[in-house]
């Protein structure tokens, strides 16, 4: 739905009839339009046409009056007259302010004169400014983006449609401090009190897109799940997918899709979303839908998405039906003329996100290899003809992904920290990029220990740092952040650097409980220890550990957090112990690191709980 769509006219149409047979008085017909018929007080006027009429060889005008029935009975009309002639104007007296929609002056003498006086909303046309705003967006230019609509589209931000749209921008870049201060109140009041208008099903549809953007912004800022699921809206609104999608839809599909991979449970609120891709609608025809309108973001997003939390080669068997996705891309959209700089970039995008995703799969990242060759043959040709992109999002992201790959080639990066395996914690790797912590079973600590590394390596991710902070890209600048911290032997500033990004700007307490559990394996010293401890135990006490995000962190950070106190007759001999109240919610291979521990066998699954294990090394993935 474009903002346009909501500043259409009414229709004021012509027709031609037939003369009447009877001619009325001038005067006789005014009222006859004007008044209510006495014998039908249940109708009320809804559209005005104009009718040409011939009594008698001379033309006149009259006004018919379309009607359906009132919503409640007519009010006394006390007399007053809506249309009134010349020569009576001496005789009447000065009237209050008109309730209706027209006043109609007929000047005898002029039988072809007459003046319409008709009120109509006016909408202010923005598509131009949100075009500027989104391409900016697109680009990762988010300082930008910021600025531009600070000076073009502040003063609107009361019409749901631009308000929602920088709520989108505001997650995309990560600043998800700055979407809690959001006051949506004021912008879909009117939907809150039950007022109904033509454009009431649209604006359902962006109050549904604005309330997903919040849950998944409280999916990150705090460790509640209630206050997500209290936004998610019912699977019958999305399901079955409609294969002619417009962009808000397209927006709240990805969303919903996220949030149940980031509950990652069967809860009543999230269990009736398919946990299979392709029971959420037929995806090849929505990409032949969106290829023939050349919609490549609204694309980028769904099939990336799709890739998160599906899996890449489910996302590339229901989108394609095929295995070679990536060749079929380029086919396509090249072949809609996309050498523009929006296709290319959308292209760059979703290849370097694909590399990225895969790159630390245990069969190797044979996809995330497939994926970075296609991203380098969009990249030269953006270097060769659109250099100016060279800063953008997703050719940083396409730095990131290329520099990864190739330290992983020789295993010398993040599979690195295969050592963990070695000691009788459990050791936690993501797929993608990400810091790996260790949950030990006493209070041992295998320390962080990566291979040595050349300096130059560090160069590419530095330079994608300082441009991702000219960006103000958050998500960007903590990639760099994490990669930088994992193949440093001395990680402590990054990881530093990264909490205080996470804490003080993005509020991402989601990841920045990560980046606290991967400080275990750093802090050696007894003060930086202490420090950490602090820090954990800011977090608060989880009181009900059915009602949180993410029971497998925090089940970490108890198990944790009880390896750095001190000594005390009543505390557990083994750390591990501090993780047996979350053990009904953790994924099955955290179960069984438990319960051979502390002697407590694998519990069934419990009712509106879903066992999620990811990995077949019995590793818990963040």
């Amino acid at each position: 739905m474009s903002y346009g769509e909501r500043s259409k006219q009414p229709y004021m149409g012509t027709e031609a009839t037939g003369a009447p047979k009877m001619k009325q008085s001038r005067s006789q017909l005014w009222n006859d339009i004007c008044e209510p018929p006495k014998h039908a007080h249940n109708l009320m006027p809804t559209r005005i046409t104009y009718k040409h009429v011939t009594p008698g060889g001379s033309e006149s005008r009259h006004i018919q009056v379309e009607e359906r029935l009132a919503a409640r009975p007519p009010r006394p009309r006390d007399g007053e007259q809506r249309v009134w002639f010349d020569e009576d104007r001496h005789k009447i007296e000065p009237r209050s302010p008109s309730t209706t929609k027209f006043d109609a002056i007929c000047n005898p003498g002029h039988t072809k004169d007459i003046a319409v006086q008709l009120h109509f909303e006016v909408y202010d046309d923005l598509d131009d400014e949100l075009e500027v705003f989104n391409r900016l967006v697109r680009r990762g230019e988010f300082g930008n983006a910021k600025a531009f609509f600070d000076e073009h589209l502040l003063a609107h931000i009361s019409s749901p449609w631009v308000f929602v749209q920088y709520a989108e921008m505001l997650l995309e870049m990560g600043d998800y401090n700055s979407i809690l201060q959001l006051d949506p109140e004021s912008v879909f009041r009117s939907l809150q009190l039950g007022h109904k208008s033509e454009d009431f099903e649209a604006m359902k549809k962006l109050e549904t897109n604005w309330r997903l953007l919040k849950a998944s912004c409280l999916c990150r800022s705090q460790h509640q799940l209630q206050p997500v699921l209290d936004e998610v809206c019912p699977p019958k609104e999305i399901i079955p997918v409609s294969e002619k999608l417009g962009s808000t839809e397209v927006r709240i599909i990805c969303l919903a899709m996220n949030l149940v991979y980031l509950t990652d449970r069967a809860n009543v609120r999230t269990a009736a979303f398919p946990s299979h891709l392709a029971r959420w609608g037929n995806w090849g025809k929505v990409y032949e839908e969106l290829q023939a309108q050349g919609r490549i973001w609204d694309f980028r997003d769904l099939f990336t998405t799709s890739c998160v939390c599906f899996g890449i080669e489910s996302a590339e068997e229901q989108f394609f039906q095929s295995g070679t996705a990536s060749e079929r891309l380029v086919e396509d959209w090249k072949s809609l003329g996309g050498d523009d700089e929006s296709t290319m970039l959308a292209l760059l995008d979703i290849f370097s996100t694909m590399a990225l995703l895969d790159i630390n799969h245990v069969k190797g990242g044979l996809l995330a290899e497939k994926y970075l060759f296609m991203a380098t043959t969009v990249a030269g040709t953006i270097v060769q003809e659109m250099p100016h992109c060279s800063k953008s999002r997703p050719f940083l992201r396409f730095i990131i992904s290329e520099s990864c790959i190739s330290l992983r080639r020789g295993r010398k990066g993040q599979m690195a920290f295969e050592y963990l395996v070695g000691f009788p914690g459990l050791p936690v790797f993501p797929l993608d990029i990400g810091t790996p912590y260790y949950i030990p079973v006493h209070q041992e600590n295998p320390g962080w220990e990566p291979p040595h590394l050349p300096e130059g390596s560090f160069e590419p991710l530095e330079m994608v740092l300082r441009a991702s902070r000219e960006l103000k890209d958050y998500k960007t600048q903590t990639l760099c952040l994490r990669e930088l911290a994992v193949r440093s032997r001395k990680p402590a500033g990054f990881l530093k650097e990264l909490a205080w990004l996470q804490r003080e700007m993005q509020q991402d307490m989601e990841g920045y409980l990560t980046t606290c559990l991967s400080r275990y394996l750093v802090e050696r010293e007894i003060d930086s220890q202490a420090q950490l401890l602090r820090d954990l135990n800011n977090f608060g006490q989880w009181q009900d550990p059915a009602n949180l995000v993410s029971p497998r962190k925090a089940c970490a950070r108890d198990i944790i957090q009880l390896a750095l106190s001190p000594p005390h007759p009543n505390r557990f001999p083994q750390s591990v112990k501090a993780g047996l109240r979350h053990y009904e919610w953790v994924p099955q291979s955290l179960q069984r690191f438990i319960g051979q521990h502390v002697g407590r066998s694998p519990a069934r699954p419990l009712r509106g709980v879903r066992h999620v294990a990811k990995d077949a090394m019995s590793k818990v993935l963040s």
